[in-house]
């Protein structure tokens, strides 16, 4: 969805996308925050890109142990805050951030 014209917040109902491998929200004009209880249920993710996306905002990074398979976390550019989570060594697979 990279690069879009979108003007939105992201919906709760993303949780209902179980199987999702790849999540890709570059340079998108969305807004808001991450719906929290529904990136906890997106347990196939592999890799996440949120790059230049100043209007989204939230502690995204805490929800990374509830993603077993992640390999890579690109962020750059984004307005989301927080703090590396303890439990970030958990995810073994993690190759890029």
């Amino acid at each position: 969805m990279s690069k879009n014209e979108f003007t939105s917040s992201i919906s709760p109902d993303i949780s209902k996308l179980t199987n999702l491998k790849f999540l890709n929200f570059d340079e998108l004009k969305l807004t808001g925050q991450f719906p929290g209880d529904a990136m906890r249920s997106l347990s196939n993710l592999e890799k996440i890109s949120i790059t230049f996306a100043h209007k989204l905002s939230g502690d995204l990074m805490k929800y990374t142990e509830n993603w077993p398979n992640l390999t890579k976390i690109d962020i750059s550019h984004s307005g989301l805050i927080g703090t590396l989570p303890s439990t970030i060594g958990m995810n073994t697979k993690l190759e890029y951030m």
